[in-house]
């Protein structure tokens, strides 16, 4: 799988939501930060997520909306990554926004949903290679 973080799919943001969030807001949790790392490095060698969807490590969350579980339950909480997958590529994933969730209810859907709108706006038109049809 190819990970996208938005927004650089609309040009290179090294500051990008989720990458700002894993420098930043786990800084101090360095455990989480870790398991993170791990997780998005094993997601990149992977050729299918059915076995994580089995394991309930990724899941559905509402029209086209996915959140990765890392790890799936933690006391203390757990990092939510909400992605959705490419328009031009079915292999890859465009990571939205994350969230520590220590809350049962989530907090940060809404603005994935956002995002995932503006990404799936910003490929209307465009070809593979991002040039516009004709």
């Amino acid at each position: 799988m190819k990970l996208v973080w938005y927004p650089s799919y609309l040009e290179n943001d090294d500051d990008a939501s989720v990458k700002a969030f894993i420098r930043k807001d786990l800084a101090k949790y360095q455990d989480l930060r870790l398991r993170v790392d791990s997780f998005l490095k094993k997601l990149a060698v992977l050729q299918d997520l059915q076995p994580l969807f089995s394991s309930e490590q990724l899941a559905p969350v509402h029209d086209g909306l996915y959140e990765m579980r890392i790890p799936q339950r933690r006391r203390g909480g757990v990092v939510r990554i909400y992605y959705c997958i490419g328009q031009d590529d079915k292999d890859t994933l465009v990571l939205l926004d994350a969230e520590l969730k220590k809350e049962t209810a989530p907090g940060r859907t809404e603005t994935a949903l956002k995002r995932m709108g503006l990404y799936l706006e910003s490929k209307k038109g465009r070809t593979n290679d991002g040039t516009k049809r004709r």
